[in-house]
């Protein structure tokens, strides 16, 4: 029959446990960082999807950083496919948009992309992680609370009506941390 300290032995081996697979957030030196601009304006670009060939995703924050940690994929020439609504990279001589890159921790390239709407995209107003890779990275973000402001996941449907000369956003659909 177990003991009351066998009990509390196994008890606190498994809180040490758990306590393990809550690991801290690497150290920014740890990360190699991309910085996608508009070749325009050198503000960075929200939203751009950069893909390896082996089909991982990024996507650039609201500042247009990727904090990039990939076991496996550091300290190597690596291909990132580039893509994003409004903007272009240039092709390559295959006809491949994208560009290699050495992930090398605690270093930054900086990927100009070329804007082909008349509006520059600015940052995301909705969702989690806004500023999530800056963050990352130790760099600042313009808000308050860059990782969750406004407790909102995101939100699929937008309406926007014009009221005493006035234009107003409905959001609707929200999608909150505590309910769908």
């Amino acid at each position: 029959m177990p003991t009351r300290l066998s009990i509390l032995s196994a008890l606190l081996l498994g809180l040490q446990l758990c306590a393990l697979g809550q690991a801290e957030p690497p150290p920014p030196s740890a990360l190699f960082a991309i910085r996608v601009v508009d070749a325009e304006t050198g503000r960075g670009v929200p939203l751009v999807e950069l893909e390896t060939v082996n089909h991982l995703r990024f996507y650039t924050d609201s500042n247009g950083t990727v904090a990039f940690r990939e076991p496996g994929l550091m300290n190597r020439q690596i291909f990132f496919h580039l893509r994003s609504h409004g903007y272009e990279y240039p092709k390559d001589d295959f006809g491949y948009r994208g560009v290699r890159l050495k992930t090398t921790p605690g270093t930054e390239e900086v990927l100009k992309l070329k804007r082909l709407n008349i509006a520059e995209r600015l940052y995301r107003v909705t969702g989690a992680g806004i500023y999530r890779d800056s963050r990352l990275l130790g760099r600042s973000a313009p808000i308050e609370q860059p990782l969750l402001n406004g407790m909102v996941f995101g939100s699929d449907s937008v309406v926007t009506a014009v009221y005493r000369g006035k234009l107003h956003w409905f959001w609707g659909d929200t999608n909150r941390p505590s309910y769908p």
